[in-house]
């Protein structure tokens, strides 16, 4: 009986601190998307380093962003709810801020936090201390093995992300953490309009590129466990698509195996991979932040409407 009771006091105290865990992330997850500051952040791949400075401030209840990549790469991406404008010095810098605005940080949690738990184990991994403060680690390992595993350092007062980190076989990817944070002093309107003289620029908003948004009508029969489609256009011929399960993102092209496959074109940038897979009617192409075999795996898993 003894044995019972203190296996039950165990599992209680398990349960209580695992819930702790997804509440930390629910906390992070509106602070990173609310919070107003300004600051410098650092971008690391295993084959480069970028840093940018941020700022992020609310205009009669719009928040506005501005980031400016250093480093000697002239643009900018400037952000006004679900507009999103690319600003840069020369036309093929533009291809970096698109690809930069992909991976968007700090704000890299949904807003329904818990619907990564059928993905994701999350577990505390310590303390840390990121640009002069205190933080702790929460871990989310994602069940498959088909993802990266993704740690976060939540600042201490409040759980606003203070880093990010890609794991894939307990090395490093790709790490995104401040350099410097301010949150106290605001900035100015002047601080998050674009730089005069950045003569290239394209505008775009969230999922414009998608004529529907939901999950009917698809050549999808099933998803891996912890997906769902966000939006897609599709035709006669096949169609493309925004898979998430919250966290990563992939593009998924369908088109007929009679045609010549998707040739995609992309830059690494440490945690991008794009995978193909052939089927009897249809060539599929994945792109998205997982690893390469990750990625082929999740892609074979799959299934189409006959």
């Amino acid at each position: 009986m003894n044995k019972r009771l203190i296996l039950l006091s165990l599992l209680c105290g398990i349960s209580s601190a695992y819930a702790d865990v997804w509440d930390d992330l629910a906390r992070a997850s509106q602070e990173a998307y609310t919070a107003l500051f300004r600051g410098e952040y650092v971008r690391q791949t295993q084959k480069s380093i970028d840093s940018f400075d941020i700022y992020r401030l609310r205009d009669k209840n719009t928040f506005s962003e501005r980031r400016v990549a250093k480093n000697g790469k002239a643009y900018e991406i400037i952000r006004e709810r679900d507009k999103i404008s690319f600003y840069a010095a020369r036309a093929e810098d533009l291809q970096y801020a698109d690809t930069d605005e992909s991976h968007r940080f700090p704000a890299v949690l949904p807003f329904h936090v818990r619907q990564l738990a059928d993905s994701y184990e999350a577990s505390y991994q310590g303390d840390g201390r990121i640009a002069g403060r205190e933080c702790h680690i929460v871990r989310l390992t994602p069940y498959d093995g088909n993802r990266y595993t993704q740690e976060f350092c939540l600042d201490d007062t409040d759980h606003f992300p203070l880093s990010r980190i890609y794991l894939h076989n307990d090395t490093i990817v790709r790490a995104d953490l401040f350099a410097a944070l301010d949150r106290e002093t605001l900035p100015a309107a002047a601080e998050v309009t674009p730089t005069r003289g950045l003569n290239y620029s394209f505008t775009r908003h969230l999922n414009e590129d998608f004529a529907r948004l939901g999950n009917n009508d698809t050549l999808i029969q099933s998803l891996p466990t912890g997906f769902r489609i966000a939006g897609y256009e599709e035709n006669t011929q096949g169609g493309y698509y925004l898979i998430t399960d919250g966290l990563i993102y992939i593009t998924l092209f369908v088109e007929p195996a009679l045609d010549a496959p998707y040739q995609p074109q992309i830059r690494r940038n440490g945690v991008f991979s794009v995978a193909t897979v052939q089927t009897e009617k249809y060539h599929l192409t994945a792109i998205g932040d997982l690893p390469q075999d990750g990625l082929k795996r999740w892609l074979e898993s799959i299934r189409l409407l006959n």
